[in-house]
Protein backbone atom coordinates (compact mmCIF):
# COMPACT_ATOMS: atom_id res chain seq x y z
CA UNK A 1 0.00 0.00 0.00
CA UNK A 2 1.58 3.32 -0.84
CA UNK A 3 1.56 5.80 1.72
CA UNK A 4 1.36 9.89 0.99
CA UNK A 5 2.61 12.52 4.13
CA UNK A 6 1.95 16.09 4.74
CA UNK A 7 4.45 17.95 5.94
CA UNK A 8 3.77 19.79 9.73
CA UNK A 9 6.11 22.24 11.12
CA UNK A 10 6.89 22.49 14.91
CA UNK A 11 4.23 24.02 16.70
CA UNK A 12 6.97 25.18 19.46
CA UNK A 13 10.33 25.17 21.30
CA UNK A 14 10.15 23.45 24.39
CA UNK A 15 13.63 23.55 25.32
CA UNK A 16 17.19 23.98 24.18
CA UNK A 17 20.95 24.03 25.34
CA UNK A 18 24.00 25.15 23.58
CA UNK A 19 21.98 25.71 20.57
CA UNK A 20 21.14 29.26 18.32
CA UNK A 21 18.42 30.67 16.02
CA UNK A 22 16.14 27.29 17.50
CA UNK A 23 13.07 29.90 17.25
CA UNK A 24 14.15 29.92 13.00
CA UNK A 25 12.76 25.59 13.04
CA UNK A 26 9.46 27.22 13.56
CA UNK A 27 9.29 28.77 10.15
CA UNK A 28 8.10 27.73 7.06
CA UNK A 29 10.58 27.20 4.02
CA UNK A 30 11.68 25.22 0.77
CA UNK A 31 12.15 22.03 1.73
CA UNK A 32 15.26 21.83 -0.46
CA UNK A 33 18.96 22.18 1.10
CA UNK A 34 21.01 24.59 -0.87
CA UNK A 35 25.05 25.33 -0.30
CA UNK A 36 23.94 28.82 0.88
CA UNK A 37 21.31 29.10 3.69
CA UNK A 38 20.75 31.86 5.41
CA UNK A 39 18.26 31.13 7.69
CA UNK A 40 19.93 28.24 10.32
CA UNK A 41 20.34 26.65 13.38
CA UNK A 42 22.90 25.74 15.09
CA UNK A 43 23.02 23.15 17.80
CA UNK A 44 26.61 22.46 19.51
CA UNK A 45 28.30 19.72 20.81
CA UNK A 46 26.47 18.34 24.30
CA UNK A 47 23.79 20.29 22.68
CA UNK A 48 19.45 19.80 22.38
CA UNK A 49 16.55 21.13 21.10
CA UNK A 50 13.27 19.77 21.92
CA UNK A 51 9.87 20.41 19.38
CA UNK A 52 6.45 20.14 20.50
CA UNK A 53 4.83 19.36 16.91
CA UNK A 54 1.56 21.00 18.56
CA UNK A 55 -0.58 17.03 18.57
CA UNK A 56 0.12 12.81 18.40
CA UNK A 57 0.80 12.50 14.69
CA UNK A 58 0.87 9.14 12.97
CA UNK A 59 4.53 9.46 10.92
CA UNK A 60 8.19 10.43 10.99
CA UNK A 61 10.43 13.46 10.54
CA UNK A 62 12.38 14.79 8.31
CA UNK A 63 15.67 16.59 8.62
CA UNK A 64 17.38 19.17 6.44
CA UNK A 65 21.11 19.35 8.16
CA UNK A 66 23.25 22.69 6.24
CA UNK A 67 26.44 21.79 7.87
CA UNK A 68 28.22 19.41 10.51
CA UNK A 69 31.29 18.58 11.84
CA UNK A 70 32.69 15.35 10.51
CA UNK A 71 32.44 13.19 13.37
CA UNK A 72 28.85 14.77 14.95
CA UNK A 73 25.97 12.32 15.45
CA UNK A 74 22.63 13.11 16.25
CA UNK A 75 20.14 10.90 19.19
CA UNK A 76 16.66 11.40 18.05
CA UNK A 77 14.01 10.62 20.34
CA UNK A 78 9.97 10.41 19.94
CA UNK A 79 8.02 11.06 22.23
CA UNK A 80 4.00 11.31 23.01
CA UNK A 81 5.22 12.93 26.59
CA UNK A 82 7.69 15.53 27.15
CA UNK A 83 8.90 13.45 30.08
CA UNK A 84 9.43 10.08 26.89
CA UNK A 85 11.23 12.21 24.53
CA UNK A 86 13.78 12.65 27.29
CA UNK A 87 13.78 9.39 28.78
CA UNK A 88 16.70 6.71 28.60
CA UNK A 89 16.18 3.65 27.05
CA UNK A 90 14.87 1.83 29.91
CA UNK A 91 14.01 4.30 31.92
CA UNK A 92 10.88 4.28 33.72
CA UNK A 93 10.13 1.48 30.59
CA UNK A 94 11.50 3.41 27.85
CA UNK A 95 11.57 0.91 24.90
CA UNK A 96 11.85 0.64 20.95
CA UNK A 97 8.29 -1.46 20.87
CA UNK A 98 6.84 -2.23 17.86
CA UNK A 99 8.57 0.94 15.96
CA UNK A 100 11.80 3.09 16.39
CA UNK A 101 11.63 5.90 18.36
CA UNK A 102 15.41 6.30 19.71
CA UNK A 103 18.23 6.05 17.24
CA UNK A 104 21.48 7.30 17.01
CA UNK A 105 22.71 8.40 13.44
CA UNK A 106 25.94 10.15 11.84
CA UNK A 107 25.22 13.83 10.05
CA UNK A 108 25.64 14.37 6.69
CA UNK A 109 26.47 17.71 5.49
CA UNK A 110 23.98 19.03 2.77
CA UNK A 111 21.57 16.08 3.38
CA UNK A 112 17.53 15.69 3.80
CA UNK A 113 16.96 12.44 5.78
CA UNK A 114 13.66 11.04 6.90
CA UNK A 115 13.35 8.77 9.96
CA UNK A 116 10.74 6.91 11.62
CA UNK A 117 7.63 5.70 11.48
CA UNK A 118 5.66 5.74 14.95
CA UNK A 119 2.94 7.91 16.72
CA UNK A 120 4.55 10.91 18.42
CA UNK A 121 3.99 14.63 19.57
CA UNK A 122 7.98 15.30 20.65
CA UNK A 123 11.41 15.02 19.10
CA UNK A 124 14.26 16.03 20.96
CA UNK A 125 17.44 15.91 19.03
CA UNK A 126 20.78 15.83 21.06
CA UNK A 127 23.92 16.73 19.34
CA UNK A 128 27.88 14.75 19.67
CA UNK A 129 30.82 14.81 18.43
CA UNK A 130 30.64 18.33 16.87
CA UNK A 131 28.30 21.32 16.15
CA UNK A 132 25.55 20.81 13.44
CA UNK A 133 23.47 23.55 12.02
CA UNK A 134 19.52 22.92 10.56
CA UNK A 135 17.56 24.32 7.83
CA UNK A 136 14.40 22.43 8.60
CA UNK A 137 13.18 19.88 10.72
CA UNK A 138 9.61 19.10 10.45
CA UNK A 139 7.08 15.92 10.75
CA UNK A 140 5.73 13.89 7.70
CA UNK A 141 2.14 13.13 8.65
CA UNK A 142 0.67 10.14 7.01
CA UNK A 143 -2.62 11.12 5.60
CA UNK A 144 -5.62 9.38 6.68
CA UNK A 145 -7.12 6.45 5.63
CA UNK A 146 -10.34 7.33 6.76
CA UNK A 147 -13.08 9.46 4.65
CA UNK A 148 -14.49 11.51 7.39
CA UNK A 149 -18.44 12.14 7.23
CA UNK A 150 -19.48 11.73 10.59
CA UNK A 151 -19.87 15.02 12.60
CA UNK A 152 -21.18 15.41 16.06
CA UNK A 153 -21.36 19.56 17.58
CA UNK A 154 -23.94 20.61 20.65
CA UNK A 155 -24.02 23.05 23.31
CA UNK A 156 -21.52 21.64 25.62
CA UNK A 157 -17.73 23.13 24.06
CA UNK A 158 -15.77 20.01 26.29
CA UNK A 159 -18.47 17.01 24.47
CA UNK A 160 -16.96 18.61 21.07
CA UNK A 161 -13.62 18.48 22.08
CA UNK A 162 -14.26 15.14 23.30
CA UNK A 163 -16.19 13.90 20.12
CA UNK A 164 -13.36 14.98 17.72
CA UNK A 165 -10.71 13.89 20.03
CA UNK A 166 -12.12 10.09 19.74
CA UNK A 167 -12.66 10.75 16.05
CA UNK A 168 -8.73 11.33 15.59
CA UNK A 169 -7.69 8.94 17.93
CA UNK A 170 -9.72 5.80 15.83
CA UNK A 171 -8.71 7.78 12.46
CA UNK A 172 -5.39 7.37 13.19
CA UNK A 173 -5.31 4.30 14.30
CA UNK A 174 -6.83 2.63 10.78
CA UNK A 175 -3.26 2.17 9.70
CA UNK A 176 -2.23 -0.17 6.34
CA UNK A 177 -5.35 -0.78 5.64
CA UNK A 178 -6.39 -2.00 8.77
CA UNK A 179 -7.17 -1.28 12.42
CA UNK A 180 -4.37 -1.07 14.90
CA UNK A 181 -4.36 -0.73 18.54
CA UNK A 182 -1.73 1.70 18.53
CA UNK A 183 0.21 3.87 16.25
CA UNK A 184 3.40 3.89 18.59
CA UNK A 185 2.83 0.38 20.11
CA UNK A 186 0.44 -2.19 19.99
CA UNK A 187 0.62 -1.47 16.10
CA UNK A 188 -1.12 -5.17 15.52
CA UNK A 189 -4.74 -5.85 14.56
CA UNK A 190 -5.92 -7.75 18.16
CA UNK A 191 -9.18 -8.06 16.89
CA UNK A 192 -10.54 -8.14 20.47
CA UNK A 193 -9.73 -5.00 20.73
CA UNK A 194 -11.78 -3.41 17.89
CA UNK A 195 -14.99 -3.63 18.76
CA UNK A 196 -14.75 0.02 19.90
CA UNK A 197 -13.14 0.94 17.19
CA UNK A 198 -15.64 -0.29 14.80
CA UNK A 199 -18.39 1.35 16.58
CA UNK A 200 -16.55 4.36 16.09
CA UNK A 201 -15.84 4.43 12.62
CA UNK A 202 -19.15 3.02 11.13
CA UNK A 203 -20.37 6.16 12.69
CA UNK A 204 -17.48 8.47 11.13
CA UNK A 205 -18.03 7.04 7.51
CA UNK A 206 -19.28 4.34 5.06
CA UNK A 207 -16.39 2.65 4.35
CA UNK A 208 -15.94 -0.15 6.90
CA UNK A 209 -13.60 -2.22 4.67
CA UNK A 210 -10.34 -2.32 7.20
CA UNK A 211 -12.83 -3.96 9.64
CA UNK A 212 -13.62 -6.74 7.04
CA UNK A 213 -9.39 -6.47 6.64
CA UNK A 214 -9.24 -7.25 10.32
CA UNK A 215 -11.38 -10.02 10.45
CA UNK A 216 -10.40 -11.96 7.97
CA UNK A 217 -5.98 -11.16 8.40
CA UNK A 218 -6.77 -12.53 12.17
CA UNK A 219 -9.76 -15.66 11.10
CA UNK A 220 -6.97 -16.71 8.16
CA UNK A 221 -4.10 -17.26 10.90
CA UNK A 222 -6.43 -18.61 13.05
CA UNK A 223 -7.66 -22.55 12.41
CA UNK A 224 -11.86 -22.64 14.17
CA UNK A 225 -10.14 -24.85 17.10
CA UNK A 226 -7.48 -22.10 18.55
CA UNK A 227 -8.00 -18.51 20.00
CA UNK A 228 -7.36 -15.49 17.86
CA UNK A 229 -4.36 -13.49 19.52
CA UNK A 230 -3.89 -17.13 21.51
CA UNK A 231 -6.97 -15.31 24.35
CA UNK A 232 -10.46 -16.88 24.02
CA UNK A 233 -12.11 -14.32 24.33
CA UNK A 234 -11.12 -12.54 21.39
CA UNK A 235 -12.62 -15.23 19.48
CA UNK A 236 -15.53 -14.53 20.87
CA UNK A 237 -15.71 -11.07 20.31
CA UNK A 238 -14.95 -11.99 16.74
CA UNK A 239 -18.03 -13.13 16.47
CA UNK A 240 -19.76 -9.96 18.24
CA UNK A 241 -17.86 -7.43 15.48
CA UNK A 242 -18.76 -9.84 12.83
CA UNK A 243 -22.84 -9.13 13.92
CA UNK A 244 -22.23 -5.53 14.04
CA UNK A 245 -21.02 -5.40 10.71
CA UNK A 246 -24.18 -7.28 9.05
CA UNK A 247 -26.15 -4.44 11.41
CA UNK A 248 -24.75 -1.62 9.45
CA UNK A 249 -24.00 -3.10 6.18
CA UNK A 250 -26.28 -5.93 5.68
CA UNK A 251 -23.32 -7.64 3.67
CA UNK A 252 -25.31 -11.22 3.96
CA UNK A 253 -22.29 -12.42 1.20
CA UNK A 254 -19.95 -11.76 3.52
CA UNK A 255 -21.47 -13.54 6.41
CA UNK A 256 -22.48 -15.92 4.86
CA UNK A 257 -18.84 -16.97 4.25
CA UNK A 258 -18.10 -16.78 7.61
CA UNK A 259 -20.72 -19.77 8.42
CA UNK A 260 -18.13 -22.83 8.21
CA UNK A 261 -15.39 -21.07 10.59
CA UNK A 262 -18.78 -19.83 13.05
CA UNK A 263 -19.70 -23.68 13.34
CA UNK A 264 -16.37 -24.69 14.14
CA UNK A 265 -15.48 -21.94 16.83
CA UNK A 266 -18.82 -22.28 18.47
CA UNK A 267 -17.84 -26.27 18.96
CA UNK A 268 -14.56 -25.26 20.80
CA UNK A 269 -16.21 -22.70 23.29
CA UNK A 270 -18.87 -24.89 23.90
CA UNK A 271 -15.87 -27.97 25.26
CA UNK A 272 -15.21 -25.39 27.82
CA UNK A 273 -18.68 -24.48 29.03
CA UNK A 274 -19.50 -26.91 31.43
CA UNK A 275 -23.84 -27.92 32.20
CA UNK A 276 -23.23 -25.58 35.63
CA UNK A 277 -22.54 -22.38 33.27
CA UNK A 278 -19.22 -21.91 34.21
CA UNK A 279 -16.24 -21.62 32.00
CA UNK A 280 -13.01 -23.18 32.06
CA UNK A 281 -10.90 -21.59 29.48
CA UNK A 282 -6.98 -21.89 29.88
CA UNK A 283 -6.97 -18.21 30.29
CA UNK A 284 -9.30 -15.41 31.09
CA UNK A 285 -9.01 -11.24 29.97
CA UNK A 286 -11.70 -8.67 29.85
CA UNK A 287 -9.55 -6.00 30.05
CA UNK A 288 -6.35 -4.97 31.96
CA UNK A 289 -8.13 -3.41 35.28
CA UNK A 290 -10.05 -6.69 35.61
CA UNK A 291 -7.28 -8.98 34.87
CA UNK A 292 -6.79 -11.53 37.86
CA UNK A 293 -9.78 -9.65 40.07
CA UNK A 294 -12.46 -11.55 41.51
CA UNK A 295 -14.78 -10.42 39.27
CA UNK A 296 -13.28 -10.94 36.04
CA UNK A 297 -15.07 -14.29 35.72
CA UNK A 298 -18.12 -12.76 35.41
CA UNK A 299 -16.79 -10.43 32.62
CA UNK A 300 -15.73 -13.63 30.63
CA UNK A 301 -19.25 -15.10 31.22
CA UNK A 302 -20.92 -12.22 29.83
CA UNK A 303 -18.54 -11.95 27.01
CA UNK A 304 -19.36 -15.50 26.37
CA UNK A 305 -23.09 -14.65 26.46
CA UNK A 306 -22.72 -11.76 24.19
CA UNK A 307 -20.84 -14.22 21.86
CA UNK A 308 -23.72 -16.45 21.84
CA UNK A 309 -26.27 -14.64 21.32
CA UNK A 310 -24.56 -12.75 18.47
CA UNK A 311 -23.52 -16.16 16.89
CA UNK A 312 -27.68 -17.06 16.88
CA UNK A 313 -28.51 -13.46 15.20
CA UNK A 314 -26.32 -14.54 12.53
CA UNK A 315 -27.57 -17.63 11.96
CA UNK A 316 -30.91 -16.45 12.19
CA UNK A 317 -30.01 -13.59 9.22
CA UNK A 318 -28.28 -17.08 7.60
CA UNK A 319 -31.70 -19.25 8.26
CA UNK A 320 -29.27 -21.65 9.39
CA UNK A 321 -29.14 -24.13 12.36
CA UNK A 322 -28.88 -22.36 15.62
CA UNK A 323 -29.55 -25.56 17.69
CA UNK A 324 -25.53 -25.53 19.02
CA UNK A 325 -26.04 -22.07 19.60
CA UNK A 326 -29.02 -22.71 22.11
CA UNK A 327 -27.06 -25.55 23.46
CA UNK A 328 -24.57 -23.31 24.87
CA UNK A 329 -26.93 -20.56 25.81
CA UNK A 330 -28.77 -23.21 28.01
CA UNK A 331 -25.89 -24.03 29.67
CA UNK A 332 -24.62 -20.07 30.53
CA UNK A 333 -27.94 -19.55 32.22
CA UNK A 334 -27.54 -22.24 34.61
CA UNK A 335 -24.83 -19.79 36.08
CA UNK A 336 -25.36 -16.20 37.51
CA UNK A 337 -23.25 -13.93 38.92
CA UNK A 338 -23.58 -10.75 41.15
CA UNK A 339 -20.48 -8.46 40.40
CA UNK A 340 -18.35 -7.65 43.64
CA UNK A 341 -16.50 -4.30 42.63
CA UNK A 342 -15.49 -3.84 39.05
CA UNK A 343 -17.56 -1.34 37.08
CA UNK A 344 -16.82 -2.53 33.77
CA UNK A 345 -18.05 -5.89 34.50
CA UNK A 346 -21.11 -4.44 35.54
CA UNK A 347 -21.60 -2.55 32.31
CA UNK A 348 -20.50 -6.21 30.36
CA UNK A 349 -23.54 -7.55 31.97
CA UNK A 350 -25.72 -5.13 31.49
CA UNK A 351 -24.69 -5.15 27.87
CA UNK A 352 -25.20 -9.10 27.44
CA UNK A 353 -28.29 -9.34 29.60
CA UNK A 354 -29.67 -6.32 29.29
CA UNK A 355 -30.23 -5.76 33.32
CA UNK A 356 -28.24 -5.60 36.54
CA UNK A 357 -29.72 -5.54 40.33
CA UNK A 358 -29.91 -2.97 42.06
CA UNK A 359 -26.85 -3.34 44.64
CA UNK A 360 -24.70 -3.48 40.99
CA UNK A 361 -26.32 0.16 39.80
CA UNK A 362 -25.55 1.64 43.25
CA UNK A 363 -21.65 0.46 42.42
CA UNK A 364 -21.76 1.57 39.03
CA UNK A 365 -23.40 5.35 39.90
CA UNK A 366 -21.04 5.60 43.07
CA UNK A 367 -17.89 7.71 42.89
CA UNK A 368 -18.65 9.24 39.40
CA UNK A 369 -15.29 8.63 36.84
CA UNK A 370 -13.68 6.13 39.53
CA UNK A 371 -13.57 3.18 38.03
CA UNK A 372 -14.04 3.90 34.58
CA UNK A 373 -11.86 2.24 31.96
CA UNK A 374 -11.27 3.09 28.53
CA UNK A 375 -11.53 0.22 26.40
CA UNK A 376 -15.08 -0.37 28.36
CA UNK A 377 -15.82 3.01 28.17
CA UNK A 378 -18.68 2.53 25.53
CA UNK A 379 -20.28 0.15 28.00
CA UNK A 380 -19.77 1.96 31.09
CA UNK A 381 -21.49 5.11 29.79
CA UNK A 382 -24.39 3.06 28.26
CA UNK A 383 -24.80 1.11 31.09
CA UNK A 384 -24.80 4.31 33.09
CA UNK A 385 -26.95 6.02 31.69
CA UNK A 386 -29.67 3.43 31.19
CA UNK A 387 -29.21 3.09 35.02
CA UNK A 388 -29.49 6.94 35.93
CA UNK A 389 -30.21 9.23 32.93
CA UNK A 390 -27.91 10.94 30.15
CA UNK A 391 -27.48 13.69 32.22
CA UNK A 392 -25.46 11.38 34.51
CA UNK A 393 -23.69 9.69 32.03
CA UNK A 394 -22.85 12.72 30.25
CA UNK A 395 -20.96 14.03 33.28
CA UNK A 396 -19.13 11.31 33.74
CA UNK A 397 -17.88 10.99 30.14
CA UNK A 398 -16.30 14.78 30.70
CA UNK A 399 -14.60 14.23 33.85
CA UNK A 400 -12.99 11.05 32.42
CA UNK A 401 -12.16 12.00 29.09
CA UNK A 402 -11.99 15.84 30.32
CA UNK A 403 -8.89 14.48 32.27
CA UNK A 404 -7.04 13.67 29.38
CA UNK A 405 -7.67 16.40 27.87
CA UNK A 406 -6.19 17.99 31.09
CA UNK A 407 -3.06 16.68 30.77
CA UNK A 408 -2.68 17.50 27.51
CA UNK A 409 -4.29 14.82 25.60
CA UNK A 410 -4.70 15.19 21.76
CA UNK A 411 -5.66 11.87 21.63
CA UNK A 412 -6.70 9.38 23.87
CA UNK A 413 -4.79 7.05 26.22
CA UNK A 414 -4.89 2.97 26.41
CA UNK A 415 -5.40 3.53 29.78
CA UNK A 416 -6.58 6.50 32.54
CA UNK A 417 -7.56 6.72 36.18
CA UNK A 418 -8.45 9.98 36.73
CA UNK A 419 -6.88 9.71 40.71
CA UNK A 420 -3.48 9.72 37.77
CA UNK A 421 -4.02 13.44 37.78
CA UNK A 422 -3.44 14.72 41.22
CA UNK A 423 0.40 16.15 41.74
CA UNK A 424 0.63 15.36 38.08
CA UNK A 425 2.60 17.30 35.56
CA UNK A 426 0.75 17.95 31.56
CA UNK A 427 2.55 15.46 29.33
CA UNK A 428 3.67 19.08 28.08
CA UNK A 429 6.68 19.36 30.08
CA UNK A 430 8.42 17.42 32.60
CA UNK A 431 7.33 17.22 36.18
CA UNK A 432 8.47 19.53 38.52
CA UNK A 433 9.90 18.99 42.29
CA UNK A 434 7.16 16.76 44.17
CA UNK A 435 4.65 16.17 40.57
CA UNK A 436 4.27 12.87 39.43
CA UNK A 437 4.72 12.13 35.46
CA UNK A 438 1.20 11.53 33.66
CA UNK A 439 3.21 9.07 31.56
CA UNK A 440 6.03 7.97 33.00
CA UNK A 441 4.87 6.71 36.39
CA UNK A 442 1.62 5.36 35.72
CA UNK A 443 0.29 2.30 33.31
CA UNK A 444 0.78 -1.46 34.36
CA UNK A 445 0.67 -5.06 32.88
CA UNK A 446 2.07 -4.45 29.35
CA UNK A 447 1.67 -0.37 29.12
CA UNK A 448 3.68 0.66 32.18
CA UNK A 449 5.56 3.55 32.28
CA UNK A 450 6.17 5.41 29.23
CA UNK A 451 5.28 2.29 26.97
CA UNK A 452 1.61 3.13 27.46
CA UNK A 453 0.42 4.16 24.46
CA UNK A 454 -1.38 7.63 24.18
CA UNK A 455 -3.29 7.07 21.11
CA UNK A 456 -4.98 3.84 21.28
CA UNK A 457 -7.91 3.36 19.43
CA UNK A 458 -9.77 1.31 21.81
CA UNK A 459 -10.44 4.59 23.69
CA UNK A 460 -12.39 5.92 21.57
CA UNK A 461 -16.14 4.32 22.76
CA UNK A 462 -17.38 7.61 24.03
CA UNK A 463 -17.95 8.57 20.28
CA UNK A 464 -20.65 5.43 19.44
CA UNK A 465 -22.25 6.69 23.36
CA UNK A 466 -22.63 9.84 21.85
CA UNK A 467 -24.46 9.47 18.76
CA UNK A 468 -26.11 6.16 20.14
CA UNK A 469 -27.76 8.25 22.76
CA UNK A 470 -27.40 11.81 22.36
CA UNK A 471 -28.16 12.13 18.60
CA UNK A 472 -30.49 8.98 19.46
CA UNK A 473 -29.45 7.11 16.04
CA UNK A 474 -29.86 3.30 16.01
CA UNK A 475 -29.31 1.50 12.80
CA UNK A 476 -31.78 -1.39 12.19
CA UNK A 477 -31.83 -3.65 9.19
CA UNK A 478 -28.75 -3.95 7.55
CA UNK A 479 -28.39 -0.45 7.36
CA UNK A 480 -31.82 -0.02 5.92
CA UNK A 481 -33.88 1.24 8.64
CA UNK A 482 -33.15 4.26 11.33
CA UNK A 483 -34.55 5.08 14.66
CA UNK A 484 -33.97 8.53 16.15
CA UNK A 485 -34.63 9.09 19.31
CA UNK A 486 -32.42 11.46 21.15
CA UNK A 487 -31.64 12.31 25.04
CA UNK A 488 -29.69 15.37 25.23
CA UNK A 489 -29.23 15.48 28.66
CA UNK A 490 -29.66 19.06 29.83
CA UNK A 491 -27.83 20.20 26.29
CA UNK A 492 -29.92 23.15 24.22
CA UNK A 493 -28.76 22.01 21.30
CA UNK A 494 -27.21 19.31 19.10
CA UNK A 495 -26.97 18.09 15.48
CA UNK A 496 -24.64 15.55 13.87
CA UNK A 497 -24.10 13.65 10.83
CA UNK A 498 -23.84 10.02 10.49
CA UNK A 499 -22.70 8.00 7.55
CA UNK A 500 -25.30 4.95 5.60
CA UNK A 501 -24.66 2.85 3.36
CA UNK A 502 -26.81 4.77 1.25
CA UNK A 503 -26.11 8.07 2.20
CA UNK A 504 -25.30 10.50 5.22
CA UNK A 505 -28.00 11.37 7.36
CA UNK A 506 -28.24 14.72 8.85
CA UNK A 507 -29.90 15.55 12.39
CA UNK A 508 -30.53 18.83 13.82
CA UNK A 509 -32.62 19.47 17.50
CA UNK A 510 -32.97 22.51 19.29
CA UNK A 511 -36.26 24.04 20.91
CA UNK A 512 -37.72 20.63 20.96
CA UNK A 513 -38.09 20.77 17.73
CA UNK A 514 -36.16 18.15 15.18
CA UNK A 515 -34.76 18.09 11.94
CA UNK A 516 -33.76 15.19 10.04
CA UNK A 517 -32.74 14.62 6.39
CA UNK A 518 -32.39 10.65 5.33
CA UNK A 519 -30.91 9.52 2.78
CA UNK A 520 -33.31 7.96 -0.06
CA UNK A 521 -34.01 4.52 0.46
CA UNK A 522 -33.87 4.61 4.40
CA UNK A 523 -37.01 4.23 6.55
CA UNK A 524 -37.27 6.55 9.27
CA UNK A 525 -38.41 5.95 12.57
CA UNK A 526 -38.64 8.87 14.66
CA UNK A 527 -38.83 8.83 18.73
CA UNK A 528 -39.76 11.43 20.80
CA UNK A 529 -37.05 13.86 22.22
CA UNK A 530 -36.14 13.31 26.22
CA UNK A 531 -34.35 16.56 26.97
Amino acid sequence: MKHSYTVCLPYAVIDEAKAEGTEKLLDEKPLQIMLVENSITTIGDGGHVILDFGREIAGGVRILVHQAALTAQMRLRLGESVGECCAELGEKNSQNAHAYRDLTVPVISLSDSAFFDSGFRFLRIDVVGGEISLKSVVAEVLDSEVNIQGSFECSDPLLNDIYATAARTVELCVRRGVLWDGIKRDRLVWIGDIYPELLSLENLTDDLSPVVRSLDLVKEQTPADQWMNGIPMYSMWWMIILREYYRRTGDIEYLAAQKEYIDGLLRSIDAYVSEDGNTHFKSNLVDWPTHDTPDEPAGVHMIAVAAIDAAKEIMEYLGADATLCEKISKKLSAREFEVEEKKQIIALKDFALGNITDTEKEKLLTGGAKGMSTFMSYFLLSAIDRASDTSRALEIAKEYYGGMLKMGATTFWEDFDIDWMQEAAPLTRLPEEGEKDIHGDFGAYCYLGYRHSFCHGWSSGVLPYLVERVLGVKVENGGDTVRISPSLGGLTWVKGDVPLKKGVLHIEIEDGKMKVKVPYGVKLICGRIVR
